[in-house]
């Protein structure tokens, strides 16, 4: 099966069977950050935004959103939502 990814603004193109989910993929292309935690959806670890929609990675067919834009958190850049929050320190 045909599957269409724009990953932090680079297409990504590949053959899949049905079954691997956004980590699965995430692991494939060498995006370290985005991990596998508790598989339930529960820990956040896996968190990508799907079309800027927050999505747990592990919960969802990458099949099932064919064409869209994947963010990782190496597509955020550093630090940008702590700033654009007006955060200034970190405990």
């Amino acid at each position: 099966m045909p599957l269409t990814l724009k990953v932090n603004g680079k297409t990504e193109q590949w053959t899949l069977i049905p079954e691997p989910r956004y980590w699965t993929l995430c692991v494939k292309i060498c995006i370290c950050r985005t991990k596998k935690g508790c598989d339930h959806g529960q820990c956040g670890a896996c968190t990508v935004l799907v079309n800027g929609r927050r999505l747990n990675a592990c919960l969802t067919l990458a099949v099932m959103h064919q064409g869209a834009e994947i963010t990782t958190i190496e597509g955020l850049g550093y630090q940008r939502i702590f700033t654009h929050a007006g955060g200034l320190y970190q405990a």
